[in-house]
């Protein structure tokens, strides 16, 4: 079980990958913002997801290509996102 409120911040990949920020919205909710930036152009690419948790209280996202699984080790202080890998907190 992941304590969200734990989470909130910004998170750099190990594996080069976008970087994401968890926030807590006003009515309550949290939120995944994904941050991918285009090289080429410099224009950066801004998602957005509601983090929902199971009746087993497994923490996931909804995206385009499907549904991916979010887990945090407090030992460590990283997150893991399903196909995107480990993020250390920044």
């Amino acid at each position: 079980m992941i304590k969200l409120e734990k989470i909130v911040g910004t998170w750099e990949s190990v594996n080069l990958n976008p970087t994401v920020m968890i926030y807590r919205s006003y009515g309550g909710a949290y939120h995944l913002i994904i941050i991918e930036l285009n090289e080429h152009s410099r224009q950066a690419h801004i998602s957005e997801y509601e983090i929902e948790q199971d009746l087993d209280k497994e923490c996931y996202i909804h995206t385009y290509s499907g549904q991916k699984n979010l887990n945090y080790n407090s030992l460590n202080d990283t997150i893991t996102i399903s196909t995107m890998g480990e993020y250390m907190r920044n």
